[in-house]
Formats: structure tokens, sequence, C-alpha cells
């Protein structure tokens, strides 16, 4: 058979066979986000164009979700006793939320909302860290541990002292005995609210 004949034999036979179809990836189904995703988190910021939203922590597949919300009057008028609230989510694989706790980004005055530190204690609990400065040079300390899987409370230390060096330090600290309520973590109840209006 000639050479020609042959290569004209095979085309034909590849043309003939039927194209094996690529496989197209299947696009997500609307909704079905990952519970961590920022599709999945925008409505913690509650329709309001004032909010940011900040990962603090991530680890073991628990995220630690900041939302701040800016207050409107910094745009109105220059004023410093305003709050700039944040609010601390826990949220875990599953996409189960528990609201930790709300403070301000800063404290305007005595007695109002002061801002929460956050840390890791040797046991990679979660610590909240909370100072307070008030009236009569006093100021109010308060330290919670929250188990970072669970977000239960392990524990919750308060102690009230006096203000020394510009409101720079807490000293002098006494237990102080008034229990603070744990909450249900949801917006209506946090798991601890430090500073009661």
């Amino acid at each position: 058979m000639h050479l020609l004949t042959v290569l004209s034999w095979l085309l034909s036979a590849t043309l003939a066979q039927p194209a094996t179809p690529k496989a197209l990836p299947v696009p997500p189904s609307e909704g079905t986000y990952s519970p961590h995703s920022p599709e999945a988190l925008r409505d913690l910021c509650r329709g309001r164009d004032l909010c940011w939203q900040t990962l603090r922590v991530a680890n073991e597949g628990t995220i630690l979700l900041e939302v701040k919300f800016m207050h409107e009057s910094r745009f109105v008028a220059e004023s410093d006793d305003v709050c700039d609230q944040r609010e601390y989510w826990h949220i875990d694989a599953q996409g189960t939320r528990r609201l930790l706790t709300r403070d301000c980004e800063e404290q305007w005055g005595p007695d109002s909302q002061a801002p929460v530190s956050l840390s890791f204690d040797a046991h990679d609990r979660l610590q909240l860290s909370y100072l307070e400065w008030q009236t009569a040079d006093r100021c109010e300390k308060t330290i919670a541990s929250v188990d970072w899987k669970t977000a239960r409370i392990v524990s919750l230390r308060r102690w009230i002292g006096q203000a020394k060096d510009s409101h720079s330090r807490c000293v002098n600290l006494r237990s102080f005995k008034e229990v603070l309520e744990i909450g249900q973590g949801t917006l209506a109840s946090p798991m601890i609210s430090f500073h009661k209006d």
C-alpha cells in the first residue's frame, strides 16, 4: 500500500472518532461558602458601611474575627468622646459563631468602656484582658481565659486598684468579688460584658 494511502486512511479513522469532552469545573452552588470566607462573614457588618473585619487569630480550623464599627459622629464634628465599637467573634470550622465580648478601640473618659487586649497563655487558652480607668483615681482589671476549641470561659478574675502615673499603671490590686455573668455568645448576650452602662 502506498504511504500516502496509509496516511489518508489513518487520518480519516481519527476524524471519525468522537472527541472526548473535557470535564468542566462545577461552579459552586449559590450561597454555599466556607464559613470563614468574606462572603459568609459579610452579614456580621449588619449592612453598615463604616465596618471593618480583621482576622485576629486562625488556629485549628477556628478563627477569631474582629468586627469594628466606626462611630458616625467622627465625620460630623471633632470629638474624642465617642466609641468605635469592636466585636470579637469566635467562629469554628462548622461556622458556629460566638460573640466573646465587645469593647471600644479607646477609652475616651473615666468610667467609659475601655479596650480589650488579646493574648494566649501557656496552656494555649485565649486571654481577654480588660483595664478600665475610673473616677477618683480608681481602676478595674479583669482577665478572662477562654478555651480556644469550645469558646468556654475557663476562668474569670477581677481586681480593683489605684491609678498611678497619669493612668499608666493600676496598682494596689484587691480581688473584686462582684461576679460577671456569662452570656450566651450572641449579639444580645455576649459571653462577657466587661463594662456595664
